[in-house]
This record gives structure tokens, C-alpha cells and sequence, in this order.
């Protein structure tokens, strides 16, 4: 049973609108409806208990991004012509600092 993220929170699922708009003439389904319905409902169930988790993966991996990326990045400084890193100017225009979140 595909899902199809259309924005946010909101999702569409072909199979609803397929067999809602354009049925089939057909006696029997294989798999039947109701255990595609029970399964969309099992992944949901798996999506929701995996988020959290999944989401401070991501973000490790996003911070670890950024720390490399600072290192392998330097930037001439237009008033003195030194090299500095990317988030040395960051942190200068935004007055925080974005490095220390990640550890």
C-alpha cells in the first residue's frame, strides 16, 4: 500500500482513490482491501515508533555534515584577506552558535 506525501502532514493513498474513482469488476481482490488497510495502518504504527529515533539520526549525521564541511571550507575574509571558516562568519552575522547544538 504506497502513500504519497503531498505536503506536511497530508498524504494521499492511490489504492483509496482507485478503488473509490475507478473500481474493478472483479469478484475477488488479491491482497483483499481490508488487509492493505490493516497493513497501511502496521507501517504507520512502525513510522510513528521509529520517528524520534530516525530523526535524531538524521540530525547527527546532518551536524557531523557541518562540522566537515566548516573544516573543508575557507572562506578569504573580504576586509583582511585571511582565510576563515564558514562558520566563524555564520556565527558572526547571527551572533550564535550553530557548532556547539550539534555535540
Amino acid at each position: 500500500a504506497r502513500v504519497v506525501l503531498l505536503s506536511g502532514r497530508a498524504v494521499w493513498f492511490p489504492a483509496n482513490f482507485l478503488r473509490n474513482h475507478a473500481p474493478l469488476q472483479v469478484k475477488s481482490l488479491s491482497p483483499n482491501p481490508n488487509d492493505v488497510i490493516q497493513k497501511r495502518k502496521d507501517f504507520i504504527d512502525k513510522q510513528d515508533d521509529t520517528f524520534v529515533k530516525d530523526t535524531k539520526k538524521l540530525y547527527l549525521q546532518v551536524c557531523a555534515w557541518m562540522v566537515r564541511i566548516d573544516s573543508d571550507l575557507e572562506i578569504l575574509d573580504k576586509g583582511t584577506g585571511k582565510p576563515r571558516t564558514v562558520t566563524a562568519i555564520v556565527n558572526e552575522r547571527s551572533k550564535t552558535s550553530f557548532r556547539t547544538e550539534c555535540y
